[in-house]
């Protein structure tokens, strides 16, 4: 299992201190909820247009934006820090016959 990013986990807890569900971040954004979810999963890096949108639908005070940011930055960081599909080692299975 993919383990969450700084930003999926910061707006996961957000979400739910609000009661919001994704499937309402996601028609509140106009994206799916499993392309949210794969962002949040680091599968995708997090748009640069996200931001405001998500600190609009949270509805965030200047603190908690400013750690949005971070969470963001902090993300993307990982994002592009990590090995590429080709540079990650491979395991080769074998089945007996």
């Amino acid at each position: 299992m993919k383990q969450v990013t700084p930003y999926g986990r910061f707006v996961r807890i957000q979400r739910m201190e609000k009661g919001h569900l994704l499937i309402d971040q996601a028609m509140y954004m106009d994206r799916t909820p499993s392309l949210l979810s794969s962002v949040e999963l680091g599968r995708k890096a997090v748009p640069d247009d996200w931001y405001p949108i998500v600190a609009d639908f949270l509805e965030l005070d200047d603190h908690d934006r400013e750690r949005l940011k971070e969470a963001v930055a902090k993300t993307n960081m990982q994002f592009r820090n990590r090995p590429r599909h080709e540079e990650r080692p491979m395991a080769i299975a074998a089945s007996p016959k």
